[in-house]
């Protein structure tokens, strides 16, 4: 049988973020995505990707980390 998506309302997900946020979670978990970000331009500028594709990766790895929870 297939997984479905389970919705939560907009309060239980205001509630989620606020009790982590209270406990540092949702910092840690940003500082750790810098990191792992920092990381992965690393490693791309050290096989240097050219072309299309190669500027489509360094954008993915921007837009990722500007992600909204």
């Amino acid at each position: 049988m297939p997984k479905t998506r389970r919705e939560f309302s907009s309060e239980f997900k205001r509630e989620a973020v606020g009790l982590l946020e209270s406990v540092g979670a949702l910092e840690f978990v940003n500082e750790l995505a810098r990191q792992y970000s920092d990381e992965t331009i690393a490693h791309l500028e050290a096989v240097s990707p050219s072309g299309g594709a190669g500027e489509a990766l360094f954008e993915l790895v921007g837009q990722l980390l500007q992600r909204e929870h």
